[in-house]
């Protein structure tokens, strides 16, 4: 029988640990969402690639995957960031994991149901998961970037143009 919880955490406990850690370490628990109370701190658009971006303690603006959790007790309590703002943090229905070339650091990006890419994260075959995607899209999901990392032997990726190159030498 699963645990149940209200997500309220206390201070010291969710504070700097990134949103995907955060579902995942109570996950990891055998805790199922009940009443999720849990927020991110949403703030300006990164002018390069049109990111929203998100406040972390450690690192400052990133990535949703990589923002912090608060509970409703810090978010009554905290300050914001300048041009930060509470956002509820919302349930994933899909996810969008990234890889980044050893080559060239270029990112590819595939978006993916959550409760197909959970049942690879716990061990599912990856052609069995998703056997209507392409062996490349495969490949981003197989070296994902944290927080979608499985850690793997010889885990080493190849955008399509380095694998291209590579293949043309």
């Amino acid at each position: 029988m699963s645990k149940q919880w209200h997500w309220e955490p206390t201070v010291g406990y969710f504070p700097g640990m990134h949103v995907a850690d955060a579902m995942a370490d109570l996950a990891d628990k055998g805790f199922v969402h009940v009443d999720q109370v849990a927020y991110v701190i949403a703030g300006h658009v990164d002018p390069f690639d049109e990111e929203q971006l998100y406040w972390s303690n450690t690192d400052g603006w990133v990535s949703y995957p990589d923002a912090d959790v608060f509970s409703k007790d810090e978010r009554m309590s905290l300050n914001l960031p300048i041009e930060g703002r509470w956002e509820e943090v919302a349930e994933d229905s899909e996810r969008v994991v990234r890889a980044a070339c050893q080559q060239c650091a270029v990112r590819e990006q595939v978006t993916v149901p959550a409760d197909r890419h959970d049942k690879y994260l716990q061990g599912g075959l990856i052609q069995e998961v998703f056997p209507e995607y392409s062996a490349q899209q495969r490949e981003v999901l197989m070296n994902a970037l944290p927080p979608w990392r499985v850690d793997r032997p010889f885990s080493y990726f190849l955008c399509t143009d380095c694998w291209h190159d590579m293949g043309a030498e």
